[in-house]
């Protein structure tokens, strides 16, 4: 049996105990998908179950486990060329920290998902499935928000692909988080994209079992109510995004490709103008077409330039009942079964 030490060792060294290794760019595809890329979001903080004397990276956060196998799913069975597993390190930082603790500071999202990834089996995932899916899994341990997400995967693509990648992504998450990452793919202007639910993923390749733990499953309350505190928080974090440029505009600064960043920024820009929503100052400075002469860097050192900010719910709408965007989560979860209905599995 292996210690904690052992393990924090063997997490430095190797991210995953499968074939995906660190700051990598995605693999050539191994077929023609339905989907080019998917990012699958880790959900913070990383926080680790205690298996006794295991290496196993068991997360305590319930969806980090459900993004994970419902990527499996996808890439055992052909509906994805490369999978990217996203997420930096988020544990609460704590002094005197022991065992599990430690392992903790030192694995990020991005490789919790990915070893997740690598153990899942059973339903719907046959050993050649198994195989194919070891070979396109990618990890990304920088993404610290859901923004970073879906721009630390395009770095990584268009870095692969002579500075501008063009193909189908998807954002693969719980199904709360749809609404929001809906929103952020169409402030982006990225159209030749969609939102997955993890669980309606599950679900159609036949999980009918309960997804979720239950009782207290390690944080002090059962998982009801951990799902009613996490649904109270969405509407303020839809909200900024549509009424705050601050919420958002350091991020364009990590866009790393100049014809991505033009993009991005000028329909970034357009969406704010479009509600009648004031914008800082270096919005000005945005080039209307690309323009390969530009200074890129100056326009990133203005973006960075603005101090996020972030406001408490202001509206109605999402009040205190969380229905209201639970019918909209709702709307994420029939896509995702709607997409999966017109593909045909390999």
């Amino acid at each position: 049996m292996e210690g904690p030490q052992a393990i924090i060792k063997e997490v430095a060294q190797a991210p995953s105990k499968g074939k995906a290794r660190e700051a990598t760019p995605p693999k050539e595809p191994v077929s023609r998908a339905p989907i080019n890329a998917v990012v699958v979001c880790g959900m913070g903080p990383v926080r680790l179950k205690d298996l006794k004397g295991s290496e196993r990276l068991f997360p305590l956060h319930p969806y980090n486990r459900l993004n994970a196998i419902a990527a499996k799913l996808l890439a055992s069975n052909g509906i994805v060329d490369t999978v990217i597993t996203s997420g930096t390190g988020t544990a609460e930082s704590e002094q005197d920290l022991e065992g599990i603790e430690t392992l903790e500071q030192i694995v990020s999202e991005g490789q919790l998902l990915a070893d997740t990834y690598d153990r899942a089996t059973g339903k719907g995932v046959d050993d050649l499935g198994r195989v194919r899916a070891e070979k396109i899994i990618e990890i990304d341990s920088a993404a610290k928000t859901t923004f970073d997400n879906v721009i630390q995967t395009l770095n990584a693509l268009d870095a692969k692909n002579r500075g501008y990648w063009q193909g189908t992504i998807a954002i693969l998450s719980s199904e709360f988080h749809g609404p929001r990452i809906r929103e952020i793919l169409t402030a982006f202007g990225i159209t030749d994209a969609r939102v997955l639910s993890a669980e309606r993923i599950l679900r159609h390749f036949g999980y009918a079992g309960r997804l979720y733990p239950t009782g207290d499953f390690g944080y002090g309350k059962s998982y009801e109510e951990f799902e009613e505190s996490i649904y109270q928080g969405q509407p303020a974090g839809l909200e900024n995004l549509q009424d705050n440029p601050s919420y958002v505009t350091f991020e364009l600064a990590k866009i790393q490709s100049n014809r991505r960043l033009q993009e991005i920024a000028s329909s970034v820009k357009a969406y704010y103008v479009r509600s009648r929503v004031s914008v800082p100052e270096v919005y000005a400075d945005i080039p209307a077409q690309y323009d390969d002469q530009f200074d890129y860097d100056a326009l990133r050192n203005g973006f960075s330039q603005i101090p996020f900010s972030k406001h408490e719910y202001k509206g109605e709408k999402y009040k205190g009942d969380t229905s209201g965007y639970r019918n909209l989560v709702a709307t994420v979860g029939q896509e995702t079964e709607d997409f999966l209905q017109s593909v045909r599995v390999v």
